[in-house]
């Protein structure tokens, strides 16, 4: 049995490696392949050599259906060809080069290269990105998720290979039936899947921690649309209001025997006086961030989680820690997104200024950007003003937008959520 791979990568969301099985004799589908490619022949060699730089054109995605009909029998990994290659833009730029492992550095030389080529590279744009990141590129290597995809599952496919990250159970001694999300479903996430939670471990976290996570942000699921396990948009209610979206997506407040309702296209209010929305929920602001952490560490290689026993520990409360870095938050229309985005940076090198492992994550308007703590590669816990200093240092981009915040969820006491809010008329001509 030979193995033909080989790697695509676009700014458009195809990147992956093709992987091709096929008996000696059974090469025509690697030469089919070839020639709906940009290729050249070396007459001296007799060798064909497949460009790396390719284009998606009418003729090239023309090539590439009849290529699919005629093998996607023979060979099943064929058929995922034309749903990826329909991310490409038509006459966009792609790479085709042999399966390497791409790090961050590598990644970001093939991104300015096909920029150039598909002629959306800015000099001055990019003069200022290098000036903001090139600390982080050459400092971590930095893990992202295309979640235009179809779901994406972290860790073993097979229940009978899998163990847990959380406690390092395997069958028999616990149960993988449930579906674990990498990232609370109740936040929209529909695709990022962990498969190495195991049923006990997904229980504990669901009702002792992540939803405190899930109730802080309950506001926002409900006014921005963000629908949950049902599918549904969520209603929300407390000891004084109710909040809900009708059919039509009209926004409703109602409180007490007084409704406020408007709608959300329209900027006139019925109100002038503010109003104190008391819940039902108490929350503990620690449980905040051992929520994102949990997510960081579920989304990661199970690589990098020797070095984070004491984290985990931490987050399902066998140990306390009583202060913790604060966490960079930015609230902005400019940043929303429809749903959970999650990047994770690992540092790559012994430069023990800067956090083992930092992570974003991005709900709705909400932005997070925090340290992943107790790691055993750092030998500190950045809460020192002069340590933190080292972490902006290198995450410039956080001190570049006047608008990020810096909270302390180290709280672990149980408290309420009240909301507050003010009403402004606004007259118009």
């Amino acid at each position: 049995m030979q193995l033909f791979e080989l790697q695509f990568y676009s700014l458009s969301g195809v990147n992956f490696t093709w992987q091709v099985k096929y008996e000696d004799g059974q090469e025509q589908v690697i030469f089919d392949f070839f020639e709906i490619l940009e290729f050249k022949i070396h007459e001296e060699t007799r060798t064909i050599e497949l460009l790396s730089t390719q284009k998606y054109t009418t003729e090239l995605k023309t090539k590439l259906k009849v290529f699919v009909d005629k093998y996607k029998n023979q060979q099943p990994s064929i058929q995922r060809f034309i749903s990826i290659f329909q991310r490409l833009e038509l006459d966009e730029y792609f790479f085709v080069i042999p399966p390497i492992d791409l790090n961050t550095q590598k990644k970001y030389l093939l991104e300015v290269e096909l920029m150039k080529l598909n002629g959306s590279y800015n000099e001055e744009y990019m003069a200022k990105s290098i000036e903001l990141f090139q600390d982080i590129l050459n400092s971590y290597e930095v893990i992202s998720f295309d979640l235009n995809k179809s779901k994406i599952k972290i860790g073993k496919g097979r229940k009978s290979e899998r163990i847990c990250r959380f406690c390092q159970g395997s069958q028999p001694d616990v149960s993988f039936k449930n579906e674990a999300h990498a990232v609370s479903e109740a936040l929209g996430n529909k695709k990022l899947i962990l498969n190495e939670e195991c049923d006990a471990c997904n229980s504990f976290f669901d009702q002792q921690i992540e939803r405190d996570f899930i109730a802080y942000h309950d506001f926002a699921r409900t006014i921005y649309g963000i629908k949950n396990k049902e599918n549904s948009i969520p209603k929300m209610s407390g000891a004084n209001f109710r909040l809900y979206k009708d059919e039509e997506k009209n926004l409703t407040i109602a409180v007490l025997n007084k409704k406020v309702g408007f709608n959300e296209r329209e900027t006139e209010t019925n109100e002038l006086e503010g109003l104190t929305l008391c819940t039902n929920d108490k929350i503990r602001l620690q449980n905040i961030y051992k929520t994102l952490c949990k997510y960081a560490l579920s989304v990661v290689d199970d690589k990098y989680l020797k070095n984070f026993e004491e984290t985990i520990k931490w987050i399902k409360g066998e140990r306390e820690i009583a202060h913790l870095p604060k966490v960079a938050q930015l609230h902005s229309y400019h940043f929303f997104a429809k749903q959970p985005e999650i990047t994770v940076f690992v540092r790559n090198n012994n430069d023990r200024r800067f956090p083992y492992m930092v992570c974003e994550f991005r709900i709705a308007l909400f932005l997070y950007i925090f340290i992943v703590p107790l790691s055993k590669e750092d030998d500190r816990m950045f809460l020192k003003e002069i340590e933190y200093d080292d972490f902006l240092n290198c995450f410039k981009h956080i001190n570049k937008l006047d608008e990020f915040s810096f909270s302390d969820l180290s709280d672990d006491q149980a408290r309420k959520i009240n909301i507050n809010i003010k009403f402004e008329k606004i007259l118009q001509s």
